[in-house]
């Protein structure tokens, strides 16, 4: 259903033919007969072969012509980049800032235990706030979060559904503050609306939460 609401120029026919690749897969049609393992080959149209540098070259592929296109919103719309992990997200966003023009902006996630669930005064010393920053995983964001004006973000938590500021919503940096951030939103539905993200508590024992990376 994503694919056949592209707005980009692809080829119909080409176009079909990774659609139904894609649903075979998923329904297990290719390398038949199977016990359940296959072996998939993937199209060579669909690969990048001649690179020196990995992250280099997907980024080159996938976003050309970046600096020309860095104000439109449908450019950033038909175009994606999917990592396994989060040791290669790190990787690609920290490639593509270094691509975009004007100074870096760290921000920090601050740490701290909630007291009300222990009674021992000498918790801080057991769990500090440097130990605290070392950790990464998908309830969490990271510790450290690097950012430039026309970097590409995403939320991962729902702000403001009406405005269509949910999960999964792509946004585009416009403004650096040192407790906001201001961007503008590339999803089709709610696109080019100028909104406010702000610092926001977290509690990682809250399943529902997702967040902002």
């Amino acid at each position: 259903m994503r694919l056949s609401s592209s707005s980009s120029g692809v080829n119909c026919s080409h176009l079909e033919k990774f659609s139904q690749c894609l649903l075979d897969i998923g329904d297990g049609n290719l390398d038949l007969p199977h016990d359940g393992v296959a072996k998939i080959e993937i199209p060579s149209e669909l690969l990048v072969n001649d690179y020196e540098d990995l992250i280099s070259a997907i980024v080159s592929s996938t976003y050309s012509n970046l600096i020309e296109n860095i104000d439109s919103s449908s450019y950033f719309n038909d175009r994606v980049i999917l990592a396994p992990i989060i040791d290669v997200v790190n990787q690609v966003n920290e490639y593509m800032c270094s691509l975009l023009p004007g100074e870096l902006v760290d921000y920090f996630r601050y740490d701290s235990i909630c007291k009300s669930l222990w009674d021992d005064d000498g918790i801080d010393d057991l769990y500090t706030t440097e130990f605290l920053n070392t950790f990464n995983s998908s309830g969490l964001p990271s510790h450290k979060l690097t950012l430039k004006v026309g970097s590409l973000i995403m939320l991962l938590r729902n702000i403001n559904q009406a405005y269509g500021l949910c999960s999964g919503t792509r946004l585009r940096v416009t403004h650096l503050g040192k407790f906001v951030i201001e961007a503008i939103t590339l999803s089709r539905s709610h696109s080019n609306q100028k909104v406010v993200i702000h610092c926001t508590d977290m509690d990682p024992s809250n399943s529902w939460l997702s967040f902002m990376m």
